[in-house]
């Protein structure tokens, strides 16, 4: 079990990893699962080096609104169904011109 946990726990460290992890909708919006500051602070770190537009930045962060609050395509039946049945980047949502800034990390 120790090199399986530290497996992870090194993958974990890599910022493109943690903004996947983040971006999960199965992981996101299982009950009670929250995430720790280490992961928020990755996955906003993440944005700032693999974003460097700060006109992409806010609207990034108006997707993450809707994502965060299951809204928009976010909300749909379909999509809360195939939350934890479809791999991330094969949801129909991703390939959603809307969604496009957040498409980049999946």
């Amino acid at each position: 079990m120790g090199v399986i946990d530290a497996r992870w726990n090194h993958t974990l460290h890599h910022l493109i990893h943690v903004a996947g992890l983040y971006l999960n909708l199965a992981f996101y919006y299982s009950y009670g699962f929250r995430f720790d500051a280490e992961v928020m602070d990755g996955f906003f770190e993440c944005v700032q080096r693999m974003v460097p537009s700060t006109a992409n930045h806010t609207e990034i962060s108006q997707e993450l609104e809707l994502y965060k609050r299951a809204m928009g395509l976010f909300g749909f039946e379909m999509v809360f169904n195939d939350r934890t049945n479809i791999i991330p980047n094969k949801l129909i949502i991703v390939s959603n011109f809307k969604f496009h800034s957040l498409k980049f990390f999946l």
